[in-house]
């Protein structure tokens, strides 16, 4: 790994490598200057940004989870990108295992206290109940505060239906991966 954002921060060997910029903002020329192999980006990374870096002929997997199910495909197609299947295999085998330990003690739960995940203060901006925290919050018990009903439109700046993880290759692969840390 040789770049991820301003606000990686885990694991702690992150604090060691190169910044290449904010979510949304990341600095292209940063990001040619390091020579990786892949960029890992995500929901938040421009459609512009995207295109930039495919045009500068990048390798880029880009991904929208939308559910925990999406995540663990998202993790085994990475593993797939950089020949990690079998860490894949077992990063995703040991998250189910968690999930599972927390749902069999939650599923049953008479209290189920509702909770706020804020993304961000400025503007406010929370995680309603078709995105992976509403998931994961209901999974440890809670239930979503802001739940997206079925005549309630999604926001302006999210798809109308999730895109299907990309990969845009060249002749010359090169890249940045990152990780948002927890």
């Amino acid at each position: 790994m040789v770049g991820v954002t301003d606000y990686c921060n885990y694991p702690p060997e992150v604090e060691e490598i190169e910044r290449v910029g904010g979510y949304s903002t990341p600095n292209v020329e940063k990001i040619l200057s390091l020579n990786p192999d892949l960029v890992v980006a995500a929901f938040g990374n421009t459609e512009e940004v995207h295109r930039h870096l495919t045009d500068l002929r990048l390798t880029v997997l880009a991904f929208n989870p939308e559910t925990v199910e999406d995540v663990f495909g998202d993790i085994r197609l990475v593993g797939k990108a950089t020949g990690s299947e079998a860490e894949a295999e077992a990063l995703t085998a040991e998250m189910r295992a968690r999930i599972e330990a927390v749902t069999s003690k939650t599923e049953n739960a008479a209290l189920r206290p509702r909770t706020v995940h804020v993304v961000w203060y400025d503007p406010i901006w929370v995680s309603g109940g078709d995105t992976v925290q509403a998931e994961l919050v209901e999974m440890a018990g809670g239930r979503t505060r802001f739940p997206r009903s079925a005549d309630t439109p999604r926001s302006p700046s999210r798809p109308s239906s999730p895109p299907t993880p990309r990969l845009s290759s060249s002749t010359r692969a090169r890249g940045w991966a990152r990780q948002e840390g927890t």
